[in-house]
């Protein structure tokens, strides 16, 4: 045998050790990654998860805790009444593949407040309750919410289905400060481990059958030389794009992500999130699945994420036709698994940030509107001028128009304060103005304090604050009024009257900026009082002067006419002086002065 063909039986020899063993090494690796990293790794995640999982569960059921504690803050229910629907609606939540898990409530003391499963415990007080190993979870409960507010805690329960068999369980607890209550939900850990083994022996099943296609594979690499080499190379090629692909499903997030071809608009991929919104449109147009279009987007991003803006992510925001919602879209040009690049896209629901934005506008709109009304008020000439009745005519158009209410008006308080009487009423959809009616102090006593002891009476339902429920027949019903705002009207710092607004329809809660402009508005209106004080005290006033100024004209002419008489006498008597001399007569009478020595104001002349 020549050397040539011994080298080649050697090689030949050696062929099935050098495609073999690469091969059997490839397996053992494998399988070293999936039982050593990948396989603890998931069993990590699946626990992490299961753990966010009942975290993420406990939130609803708190919620419904914060919604009917938000109700008797509102005073629509007592305490009793919010917390005793809560319970009833947390009893009947289940979730789970069979919805048969469930959620508990218990106190702080601890004291079981609601368990659906274990209806004997409701009322009993669990501070000695403890599980088979001694363990008093519920006393742990109460001291890990009273440390931390919220948390785990594992012990052993019945299961729900089976009550003679105890498990180990974690659940997450979550206090409700203002009741002192707990709220739990939990998880039984078998269930996690009968998951990760059912994950387990599937990977063992594919790594069981990757062995054996990977030894005939070798086989067949052995027995068809090159041709059988590629083929391998081809399989390999195959496993690493399933097993990307495989990762690329495994990395699932909250948030719905997607993947599109940029040319064709095809759905390649989407994830569970995104299924859950707008279903598994693997395959279709993007544009019709998620806008519910015929045709592309008007607003398509592809023109900003090829050519030089490759790798440059792109962030927008939209507001989607199908969910009603809005999204922050984070859009990025990616290599697909099959090389060629493609659109993706996550999107983050943004819509209560979105809502929060549209309220803070309209609320400062409306705080501009009332400002300008403010201004406009202040500005006005018929307050300045003291010309209350028509001031007030101004006020409460003003007013309804500013707050967009039904009903504003004007009431003065007489001078008993025993009598609220209406000097101005606006209805804004008739705009009508009409006075007259009155409101006995003795008749409505709670309304009365709260204007003395207040500025402003804020009656968001005015059928049921203590302030305002007397009205309830007599004046809110008959005329569909649901939420009142009140300013008490001072001068002096004595009530002189109340602005009233009124809402008609559903029940209003009146905001803080709303609250301060009515108030202006009834400093504007006591403005207008004083204003009409102080333009009546001028009338009187003037009218006064005049009246003193005519009493001195009078009295001017009275003396300019005595000084005359007085000047005729003197010259009648220096004339019979005269004559009398004339005679050969003594003078009769004393010497009168001088004429010019009397002046206007001379006084009276002593006759002899």
């Amino acid at each position: 045998m020549t050397e040539p063909q011994k080298t080649e039986r050697r090689q030949l020899a050696r062929w099935p050790l050098r495609v073999c063993l690469p091969s059997l090494a490839t397996v053992a690796l494998f399988v070293v990654v999936i039982f050593v990293i990948f396989v603890p790794t998931l069993k990590n995640s699946i626990l992490e998860r299961k753990r966010e999982m009942i975290q993420r569960l406990t939130e609803p059921a708190w919620s419904v805790l914060a919604q009917y504690r938000s109700l008797e803050e509102q005073g629509l229910l007592t305490a009793a009444e919010a917390q005793a629907q809560a319970v009833g609606c947390i009893r009947q939540m289940r979730y789970g593949p069979a919805m048969k898990d469930y959620f508990w409530i218990s106190d702080m003391q601890p004291r079981m407040v609601m368990h659906p499963h274990r209806p004997d415990l409701d009322g009993q007080d669990l501070s000695d309750f403890a599980d088979p190993q001694g363990k008093r979870m519920f006393c742990v409960m109460a001291d890990t919410v009273r440390k931390q507010g919220a948390g785990y805690v594992d012990y052993m329960w019945p299961r729900q289905d089976d009550d003679e068999r105890v498990v180990s369980k974690l659940s997450f607890v979550k206090g409700f400060e203002p009741w002192g209550w707990i709220v739990g939900t939990g998880m039984y850990v078998e269930d996690v481990h009968e998951e990760i083994a059912v994950l387990t022996g599937r990977l063992i099943a594919w790594s069981s059958g990757i062995l054996v296609a990977v030894s005939i594979l070798s086989l067949c690499v052995v027995a068809h030389g090159v041709r059988s080499e590629q083929r391998r190379l081809d399989a390999e090629q195959a496993l690493e794009y399933e097993r990307r692909r495989l990762l690329s499903i495994f990395d699932s997030i909250d948030e719905p992500v997607y993947v599109s071809d940029p040319d064709t608009h095809e759905l390649l991929y989407v994830n569970e999130s995104f299924k859950k919104l707008w279903g598994d449109g693997t395959g279709q147009k993007c544009f019709r699945v998620i806008q519910g279009t015929e045709s592309p987007c008007l607003f398509c991003t592809n023109d900003r994420l090829f050519g030089d803006n490759v790798g440059r992510p792109y962030v927008w925001e939209s507001a989607n036709k199908v969910t009603g919602r809005w999204y922050r879209c984070v859009d990025k040009a990616i290599r697909w698994p099959d090389g060629h690049m493609v659109r993706y896209q996550m999107a983050s629901d943004i819509t209560e940030r979105k809502l929060v934005e549209r309220e803070q506008r309209a609320g400062l709109l409306a705080v501009q509107k009332q400002q300008a009304s403010i201004v406009s008020l202040a500005l006005d000439k018929t307050i300045a001028a003291g010309e209350f009745e028509r001031a007030v005519l101004v006020v409460t158009e003003t007013a309804a128009e500013t707050l967009d209410i039904e009903r504003a008006s004007v009431w003065l308080l007489d001078d008993d304060k025993a009598e609220l009487r209406c000097v101005d009423l606006y209805e804004r959809a008739s705009k009508r103005h009409s006075a007259g009616k009155a409101l006995a102090a003795k008749d409505y006593p709670d309304y009365f304090e709260a204007l003395r002891a207040g500025r402003v009476v804020d009656a968001n339902d005015a059928h049921t604050d203590p302030r305002t429920r007397g009205f309830v027949d007599s004046y809110l019903v008959p005329h569909g009024i649901t939420s009142i705002l009140d300013a008490a009207i001072r001068v002096s710092g004595e009530i002189a009257g109340v602005v009233c607004h009124e809402h008609v329809g559903e029940r209003r809660t009146w905001r803080t900026g709303e609250i301060t402009f009515a108030a202006e508005v009834a400093d504007h209106v006591a403005q207008a009082l004083i204003n009409r004080e102080r333009r009546r005290t001028e009338a009187e006033l003037t009218r006064r002067v005049e009246e003193l100024s005519e009493a001195k004209r009078r009295l001017e002419v009275l003396v300019s006419n005595t000084a005359d008489r007085e000047k005729r006498i003197v010259v009648l008597k220096e004339e019979v002086n005269d004559l009398l001399e004339t005679l050969g007569q003594e003078p009769k009478y004393e010497a009168p002065r001088k004429i010019a020595e009397l002046g206007l104001g001379g006084g009276v002349l002593r006759t002899e």
